[in-house]
């Protein structure tokens, strides 16, 4: 019961995920890509920490872990998160999500590499089946263009699918000695101070373009 609610998780974060895709979109009409990864994250630090505090989840790390840490939150998401949001300056968030949805399958390929871990068919078959929820979701809206912009933001986008299954990989190295929240918790804090020094070279939010 424990695994198939764990699959049936799987793939509503991979619906979710490609349906945040759509507002991602609206909001870089007036905030930089990489101040909106770091919008993004204040908001999750936010949470976590509530979510943390609450269940008195210690912080104490390891100095070898602390370096596996920092590389998960510049690889995983402040790399990641900044290579798919300028992607989708030059694609719609149709054809980015239909590319998100990759993105289990790519760290199924990762963990096997790296873990020599075992790739169960009915693994692939979740796999699939999200992709196609993801594709019934944005099919109304798909628009796949070519043109050297658009090839910049497939290119981009495939980029940060490898930096996210790289982060998969540095993640699962450490949850295997810490509680999952400890390590959510951790990873984002990093991530936001990787963040902040964006705000000293990209421009701040104009959100009196709604309005227009």
């Amino acid at each position: 019961m424990k695994r198939i609610t764990g699959f049936l998780s799987i793939i509503m974060v991979v619906i979710f995920w490609g349906i945040s895709f759509i507002s991602i979109s609206i909001m870089l009409e007036v905030v930089h890509p990489v101040v909106l990864g770091l919008l993004r994250y204040i908001l999750a630090v936010f949470f976590v920490l509530i979510l943390a505090v609450s269940k008195k989840v210690s912080f104490k790390i390891t100095k070898n872990d602390f370096i596996i840490f920092f590389l998960a939150g510049l690889i995983g998401i402040f790399l990641y998160s900044s290579l798919e949001n300028t992607a989708l300056l030059y694609i719609s968030s149709s054809a980015g999500a239909i590319f998100a949805s990759l993105t289990p399958m790519s760290m199924l390929l990762g963990t096997k590499i790296v873990f020599k871990e075992s790739i169960k068919p009915r693994q692939i078959l979740y796999i699939l089946l999200s992709m196609a929820g993801v594709f019934l979701i944005v099919i109304n809206d798909l628009t796949l263009e070519i043109s050297w912009w658009s090839i910049l933001g497939y290119g981009l986008m495939i980029f940060s699918i490898i930096s996210w299954t790289v982060y998969s990989i540095l993640t699962k190295k450490v949850t295997l000695k810490y509680d999952s929240l400890k390590v959510t918790t951790i990873q984002s804090i990093m991530a936001l101070f990787i963040f902040l020094p964006s705000l000293l070279i990209a421009p701040l939010p104009d959100f009196s373009a709604f309005d227009s």
